[in-house]
């Protein structure tokens, strides 16, 4: 934990020389909502990022962010004797606004592909009592917008919606209940 507190210290010293802003970390909560499938039967817990812009124009910046997020349905929800966990991985490219006029205000619009893992595991094997009896990963589109706020050179909050398109199965309907996920996240970040 103090090899953590120095590094972080360490990166904060020696990035308070730059103005450049390349790296950012990010933590949100995700919160689900709609008529969906998830929506329906997972709760968000924690959702984590990093942004990294790689080139700068006069009023905005273009960059790549990966988030990972992790949500869950306990057997304490379901009808079922189960836990299962939702892990979320959001790879996407992304645009931000840099503009002079707005310093403190930074909107964005991104796109990329999202995998949600899904990981459920049975309490009622008698066997092997919390062993995972499975997975499985769904996937699709994301479409990604958001707001930052600098609250200092180093600290910002955000808020971001993510509209996930995925695909759906053989068997499955093909309706929005079962492909649609809305996504908005509330958080904290640091430039690094």
């Amino acid at each position: 934990m103090k090899k953590m507190i120095l590094l972080l210290f360490f990166s904060l010293t020696l990035n308070s020389f730059s103005q450049e802003k390349l790296f950012s970390f990010e933590a949100s909560y995700p919160l689900l909502f709609g008529d969906t499938f998830v929506n329906d039967n997972y709760s968000g817990l924690i959702d984590a990022g990093l942004k990294y812009r790689f080139y700068s124009f006069e009023t905005f910046n273009i960059g790549a962010a990966f988030n990972g997020g992790y949500l869950r349905n306990t057997k304490d929800d379901t009808v079922i004797d189960a836990d299962v966990k939702l892990f979320t991985l959001q790879p996407k490219f992304f645009v931000e606004l840099d503009a002079e006029d707005l310093p403190k205000f930074h909107p964005s619009i991104g796109v990329g592909y999202t995998f949600l893992n899904f990981e459920v595991t049975d309490m009622l094997n008698p066997d092997n009592p919390g062993s995972t009896t499975f997975t499985e990963t769904e996937s699709g589109f994301n479409v990604n917008v958001g707001l930052l706020y600098d609250l200092t050179n180093k600290l910002f909050v955000q808020v971001q919606y993510d509209l996930i398109k995925l695909k759906t199965d053989d068997g499955v309907p093909d309706i929005p209940y079962n492909k649609n996920i809305h996504l908005l996240k509330f958080g904290l970040g640091l430039y690094l």
